[in-house]
């Protein structure tokens, strides 16, 4: 297609929301998609964020939902969400290859760089993926250092301050990977990422919608 799309993985928290405002202002129309799973619990919510958003983005928006139809986190002794996160950016891929589309956004802020798929090191790997596969990587809010500042952002929007994010059941406590540890974690990750890309083709996901914010019907969409 000719206009300039671009897809954020968008989870309805406070950052991939603050993504989204900040990349409408930049980009000819946005592709909002939202991953879920046996483990993720809560997709009203993330419905209540769109609510809010369709005042404020552009009416060519879309939003996909995919599901994937195995958990992505099959190894009960993960230490971080690094394997949903590859997940993630399987489907972002999928949906960018609908759509025509060679950008690919994430919500990482700065004062979320802790954890282990937001450390710098995870991020230039990621990038190195994307890049070797024709993508860009956009991380158009890792200015953002304070929560506060985050909070502040989405008010100045008139937007809820709350993360109105689906819920992990697993709930992993990122343990703080650094140096060598983080290194051999992120990289097998990353390797296993560019298998993944190879063969997306093969990902056992499923496109459920593709709503668009100019549809009247957007707000009948059963978000359970």
């Amino acid at each position: 297609m000719s206009e300039r799309t671009c897809i954020i993985m968008f989870s309805g928290g406070r950052d991939s929301t603050l993504a989204a405002i900040r990349l409408s202002r930049a980009w000819d129309r946005l592709v909002l998609v939202t991953v879920t799973s046996a483990g993720m619990k809560g997709l009203a919510r993330v419905s209540r964020r769109l609510s809010e958003l369709r005042l404020l983005l552009p009416a060519n928006t879309c939003w996909v939902h995919v599901s994937f139809q195995e958990e992505p986190h099959r190894d009960g002794g993960a230490q971080t969400c690094l394997t949903c996160h590859q997940a993630y950016i399987v489907a972002g891929i999928t949906v960018a290859n609908k759509f025509q589309a060679n950008h690919i956004a994430l919500g990482y802020s700065g004062y979320q760089s802790g954890w282990a798929e937001q450390t710098p090191y995870a991020i230039m790997k990621l990038n190195e993926v994307l890049t070797a596969h024709g993508f860009s990587l956009l991380l158009p809010v890792t200015d953002i250092v304070r929560k506060e500042d985050a909070l502040r952002e989405l008010r100045s929007n008139d937007l809820s301050d709350e993360a109105l994010e689906q819920k992990c059941v697993r709930q992993i406590i990122d343990p703080g990977l650094t140096g060598d540890s983080l290194h051999k974690e992120v990289d097998e990750w990353a390797k296993d990422l560019a298998n993944a890309m190879t063969n997306i083709d093969q990902a056992s996901l499923q496109m459920i919608a593709t709503q668009h914010f100019n549809d009247p019907s957007f707000d009948d969409i059963p978000h359970t």
